[in-house]
């Protein structure tokens, strides 16, 4: 999805971080370590200097809990907020369109 790039190159190398700014979190049955789970990432939303993930957790064929995760893209190094506008938005934008999210 990122190109082949990972968390740590993206931070390190390339001076992005994408902390989180906002984290919803709705549980509906309890999860426990003893019983293997699902646990799904999609790409939610895309705005012009965040991005929101949903993560879903389901377990013996019951949703467990949704998590709407909302992070802001910045210079790593000077924890500024930019805008999305180079690699990192063009990956993010083919994925969702492959997948038929919004994008801002």
């Amino acid at each position: 999805m990122l190109e082949g790039r990972g968390w740590y190159e993206m931070n390190v190398h390339l001076d992005r971080g994408t902390p989180f700014v906002k984290v919803q979190i709705n549980f509906s049955n309890p999860l426990t370590a003893r019983t293997p789970y699902v646990l799904r990432v999609f790409l939610a939303k895309l705005g012009t200097s965040s991005v929101t993930f949903r993560v879903s957790v389901d377990q013996d064929d019951r949703s467990c809990f949704v998590a709407d995760l909302t992070s802001v893209v910045v210079v790593t190094s000077e924890m500024e907020k930019i805008d999305a506008n180079d690699w990192l938005k063009r990956a993010l934008e083919e994925t969702l369109s492959e997948i038929g999210a919004n994008v801002e």
